[in-house]
């Protein structure tokens, strides 16, 4: 058992893995899913990889030797942390088995310095990524005489059916990270990619961004692949703002702390996007329809304008480099930039609507495993 294996060495952690056990297929992480689940997440999984950023530097930095030394005083607590937190749980993290035992809806496939492959429910991914990214805010690293440092991370979630291969799945989150580190600058950042289907688009991860999202991607071949990468940075969510983004979530449902989106209206102003502007949710046309949509809709129904600006969801900023590259190979091509550098009020819409029911599956009672640091 991996578990066992990996703790039984360390003190302070012997006895983590005992009495755990874990379901035996994908099927069974999500089979009997809990009461009030949201329909859209039912038989769903979650494939989710994490990359380091800044390690190699960090192993240069310290030495290979006093690196995974200061490792162990991370890792093992982040992987601890993580079983806890199904070990505790109810049945949205575990499985009663035929003999009446709670079995963790949790698979590791790799567990390394700094590249982790995990599978677990789709109910549980938004909560898991919040709670990583508390637990890597602790991680410091030292050295003598030297100003501490810290590592990032960058994540990729896809959900998509239980049935699905699991090799395209972790391909797919793999490339996710490998555009999103290239997007933002290594930025400390997670995306969520969501297939309904059992077999994901076999034609790639940005082309079906660019049909998910209408982005008319450029033919020319240094504007397209530049249109696929600034694209990766609008969908990016920085993870330092994934705690604010589930109040925001929570918030546009119930409307405590301010005025109520419903979702259906949401809906609406995209399908008068995809009407009046070709469904381009990333242009600034959908932008502009979009304000005024919503602008309306706030006036109509509280007698106030400009309220959609509350609504602006966490950007990670993309790179000054990335974006004036962009613009100038389009200029220098001769076409229009199929997106601006920032996020368009359409394409925050959009993307909203794609881990609406995701960041708040049970309205508001759902914790992390870790809590943002004081």
């Amino acid at each position: 058992m991996f578990y066992r294996q990996f703790f039984e060495k360390l003190d302070g952690y012997k006895d983590v893995a005992d009495g755990l056990m874990f379901t035996d297929s994908f099927e069974g992480i999500v089979g009997n899913p809990p009461d009030g689940l949201p329909v859209s997440l039912d038989n769903k999984m979650a494939m989710i990889h994490v990359d380091g950023n800044g390690f190699g530097k960090m192993v240069e930095w310290l030495g290979a030797e006093e690196f995974e030394k200061q490792m162990l005083g991370h890792h093992p607590a982040l992987l601890k942390a993580i079983l806890d937190w199904f070990r505790d749980g109810d049945e949205r993290f575990c499985l009663r088995t035929d003999a009446g035992q709670m079995a963790c809806r949790f698979e590791t496939l790799l567990w390394g310095g700094d590249d982790i492959d995990l599978v677990m429910p789709s109910w549980l991914a938004f909560a898991f990524a919040e709670g990583f990214f508390n637990h890597a805010a602790n991680w410091t690293f030292r050295k003598q005489g030297e100003a501490d440092r810290q590592v990032s991370h960058t994540m990729a979630v896809i959900i998509c059916d239980r049935k699905t291969p699991i090799r395209l799945a972790r391909g797919l989150a793999q490339r996710s990270v490998e555009i999103a580190k290239e997007a933002t600058g290594r930025a400390n950042c997670v995306t969520f990619d969501i297939f309904e289907g059992i077999a994901p688009p076999d034609d790639g991860l940005a082309q079906h961004r660019a049909r998910l999202y209408g982005l008319d991607r450029p033919a020319d071949p240094g504007a397209g692949p530049l249109a696929d990468l600034v694209l990766a940075a609008q969908l990016a969510l920085p993870a330092a703002d994934l705690g604010q983004l589930r109040l925001k979530i929570q918030g546009f449902k119930d409307g405590k702390d301010g005025p109520r989106l419903p979702r259906s209206k949401i809906y609406a102003v995209l399908q008068d996007v995809r009407r009046d502007c070709g469904g381009k949710f990333a242009s600034q046309e959908a932008s502009a329809r979009a304000h005024e949509q919503m602008d309306t809709y706030f006036r109509r129904t509280t007698g106030a304008s400009g309220l959609f600006k509350d609504f602006r969801l966490p950007l990670v900023p993309t790179p000054d480099d990335l974006a004036l590259k962009f613009e100038r190979r389009c200029a220098a091509a001769r076409i229009k930039a199929p997106l601006p550098s920032k996020r368009s009020l359409a394409l925050e819409f959009a993307l909203a609507t794609q881990f609406w029911d995701y960041a708040d599956p049970f309205d508001g009672d759902l914790q992390p495993f870790c809590l943002p640091p004081a």
